[in-house]
């Protein structure tokens, strides 16, 4: 930050104030310049990766880290991202792998009674009260239809 106020202090004359706030203005110019390419190299650098949508705090991060921890910042959580999309894949795949187990099974179930009216079989072996035979049958012909369309 620039301390023009100190710069000026204890001068006498006005061509030395004026020499004074010109050295201070140069010194905070370099520093800004120097500020501004490393965070030119830093987003430089990001670039390359081609990951925006997972750096809502950018700016933040390019100006408060060292470009050596920006780089260990950003490779840190896109490992993180890359794992919690692996992991949420694993958990997709093992959902529909259960959903085709279960389809499949469902299936074999009324493949074991070929030929034979499966809802009736079904009734009959399950004793059920006469009150809900409508009702189970409703509802095992529904299910058997569904599993023929899929």
């Amino acid at each position: 930050e620039p301390d023009f106020i100190e710069a000026m202090k204890g001068q006498r004359m006005m061509s030395s104030v004026h020499n004074k706030l010109n050295s201070e203005l140069a010194r905070v110019k370099i520093a800004l310049d120097k500020v501004a390419a490393e965070h030119a190299d830093k987003l430089n650098w990001f670039r390359t990766l081609n990951c925006d949508r997972l750096f809502h705090d950018l700016p933040s991060l390019v100006s408060r880290l060292s470009f050596d921890d920006f780089q260990i910042a950003v490779n840190a959580r896109i490992e993180s991202y890359k794992k919690d999309e692996e992991a949420k894949i694993k958990v997709a795949l093992a959902e529909q792998e259960k959903m085709l187990a279960e389809k499949e099974e469902a299936k074999q179930i009324f493949d074991i009674l070929p030929g034979m009216n499966v809802v009736d079989e079904f009734i009959a072996l399950g004793g059920i009260p006469d009150d809900l035979v409508g009702f189970v049958r409703v509802t095992l012909t529904r299910f058997i239809v569904w599993c023929d369309k899929e």
